[in-house]
Formats: C-alpha cells, structure tokens, sequence
C-alpha cells in the first residue's frame, strides 16, 4: 500500500499551495479515489485505516509547519475509525466502502464551504477608508479583499514584501490589477507604517488554543 502514497506524496513535496484549502482537498480527494483500492487488497475496513496511520507520519513530515496534512488525515481515520467500531453490523463489504466515500465527500464540502463562508464575511470587517497590512500571499485573504473591493469598499493594502520569497510582491501585483488601492514596503519599514493602519489580516496555517 506504500507505494498508493507515492503520488500525493510527490503533489505535497512539489505543489505550490497557496492556501491549507487547498491541501486539505487535494488529501480528501486522494483518499477518496483510493479508498476501493486499499480496502479491496485485504477484504477489510482495517486496511485502508492502517496504510493512512502508517504513512501519516511520512506524510506530516513533508512540512511539518502545514498542520493540515495532518489533520486532515487524522480526520479521515475518525470516519473510518466510526465504522470499523461498527464492523459487526451486517452490512456488505461494498455497502461500507460506499458509505466511508460519502463520508470521505461530505468533508471535502466543508473545506469548499469554509472558503466560501469566510469570504462571504468579509463585508463585516473590512470599512470604508481601512488601512490594511498584509504580509505573503493567500487566496482566501485575495478573494477576501476582493469580495470587499466589488461591493464598492474604499480601502487601502499595504503588503509587506516578505523577503525572501517576496510573495508579498505577489500579493501587491494582483490586488492592483483588480484595482485595489496597493502600496508594497519592505519588511524593515512596517514599525513605521504601523500608527496609519487599521487592520492586520494575514492567511493562517493554524488557530492554536490560546487564540
């Protein structure tokens, strides 16, 4: 079963993500497509919870800073863990397959509507004449912006360059061309700028429990 994971291993060493929707989906699909294929090669349930739980620490490894391999993952054993609990219920091998894949699809709709939701929000947090830092580059926070900037919102962007990967240059490039009011400054000159900005908004890799 090892070599099932070779590919998503591959997409997750050299994808370049821009946003832990993005990953959680690309892992729900993964599973998803494969799931018949593990089950099938032993006859059990159990297969294909063993070959996530035996590659999740090789998987988690690939970027240790990218929470959501392994969360994402450690959900996915919930759902199978829930049926295996329930293994002695007289459902067919098939039927159990199907219903572990419902489950599978279930959650990859709610990563598609957790973006949806945030960015529909965004009208409750960005105001007229904001100042707003950001830093990197995030789709969600872009198409945050964005939803803002269609609904007639005058703001300002300012982005931190984000040295050394500069994607704070990305940032500023695209908001200017949806015509959103962009000024880039290197990352030295945010202590100066600070007493002019409103609001911080920066994509998140994790929530911890301390907020």
């Amino acid at each position: 079963n090892n070599s099932i994971y070779e590919s998503l291993k591959k997409e997750l060493k050299t994808q370049s993500f821009s946003s832990t929707i993005d990953i959680a989906k690309v892992i729900t699909d993964f599973i998803y497509n494969n799931a018949d294929k593990i089950i099938r090669s032993t006859e059990s349930i159990d297969a294909l919870h063993d070959s996530i739980k035996h590659n999740l620490k090789l998987l988690t490894s690939i970027n240790v800073m990218q929470f959501t391999i392994g969360n994402t993952l450690k959900r996915i054993l919930h759902i199978i863990d829930l049926y295996r609990k329930n293994d002695h219920e007289s459902k067919s091998l098939e039927i159990k397959i199907t219903d572990i894949k419902e489950e599978i699809n279930r959650l990859k709709n709610i990563y598609d509507k957790s973006s949806d939701e945030l960015i529909q929000i965004s009208l409750n947090f960005i105001e007229e004449g904001d100042v707003i830092l950001t830093a990197n580059y995030s789709d969600q926070l872009y198409i945050f912006l964005q939803k803002a900037s269609e609904n007639n919102i005058k703001f300002t962007v300012i982005v931190a360059e984000s040295y050394p990967s500069l994607k704070g240059e990305e940032m500023a490039f695209k908001l200017n061309l949806i015509n959103i009011n962009t000024v880039i400054i290197s990352d030295s000159s945010v202590f100066a700028i600070m007493p002019k900005i409103t609001k911080v908004m920066i994509g998140t890799r994790a929530v911890m429990a301390n907020g």
